[in-house]
């Protein structure tokens, strides 16, 4: 379209070649079309140019709150991670100390189980 404009801006300003005085009236007539088209023209590329420029703000625009929500969601999930790692943590902790509870149940059962074989053994000898 920026050929064609400069094409036409070409020959509106090149002079024309010189016509018979009956062609003026028709060469006035197509310099008036050519600058009309060339105006036509200039409100395209004018139209064009301005519909660019949005387009590009909105790019803009739509980039920042890419960014933006990236970093939330980062934010995000650091977060979740961080809780995560704690529960496990916590759980773990629970795990040993559940474990450690029932190794001591166990020996306490041992225990007491030798306790009631010693008290049979006793028993049966009264």
């Amino acid at each position: 379209m920026r050929a064609e404009l400069e094409d036409l801006r070409r020959k509106v300003v090149a002079p024309a070649p010189r016509a018979a005085p009956t062609d003026a009236d028709a060469l006035a007539a197509e310099l008036e079309t050519y600058r009309e088209r060339l105006a036509d023209m200039d409100e395209q590329v004018k139209s064009a140019d301005a519909r660019l420029k949005a387009a590009e703000e909105e790019l803009a625009v739509a980039r920042a709150d890419l960014l933006a929500s990236e970093e939330r969601l980062m934010s995000e999930l650091a977060a979740l991670e961080a809780r995560a790692s704690a529960e496990l943590t916590s759980r773990v902790e629970e795990l040993t100390v559940a474990r450690t509870d029932l190794a001591n149940a166990e020996d306490r059962v041992l225990e007491l189980s030798r306790k009631v074989s010693e008290l049979e053994e006793r028993l049966g000898r009264f």
